[in-house]
């Protein structure tokens, strides 16, 4: 496997810069973690419309969560902008966890479990029959 290296401040550019990750073409990698993501996301909640909050630095977890959330049909709500929404679930991390409100339910990407429940989902391409079962 080839590996590229990208200057930190170059990709959160980026990725603070994208607006839609349905419009980004991922390596394949990437691409078989969101779908691991999206599968979670869905357990939880996330369907078609409904908001997900997403409280993340820029990093390659905040392009993956995007497009996870993309995935599963639902919106992303940035963390300055989740108060007075009704949002039932979230993605963040440890450090950012305590400011957050308890009224959602928080995947936390660097948490031991959530990373187990991860590695023993589907890497598959999420269906369209999965996202009608979620909603």
């Amino acid at each position: 496997m080839t590996t590229t290296t990208i200057q930190t401040q170059t990709a959160a550019s980026f990725i603070t810069t994208l607006t839609d990750a349905s419009d980004i073409a991922l390596p394949v990698e990437l691409e078989l973690w969101t779908n691991r993501l999206a599968r979670l996301l869905m357990s939880l909640g996330a369907r078609e419309g409904a908001p997900v909050a997403m409280v993340l630095t820029a990093s390659v977890e905040s392009l993956v969560s995007r497009s996870a959330i993309t995935k599963t049909g639902a919106t992303v709500v940035h963390g300055d902008s989740v108060a007075g929404q009704t949002i039932k679930v979230g993605v963040t991390t440890k450090s950012h966890r305590p400011a957050l409100s308890n009224d959602i339910d928080w995947l936390l990407l660097d948490d031991l479990s959530t990373v187990r429940r991860y590695m023993t989902s589907s890497d598959a391409p999420v269906t369209a029959v999965e996202r009608a079962q979620a909603a």
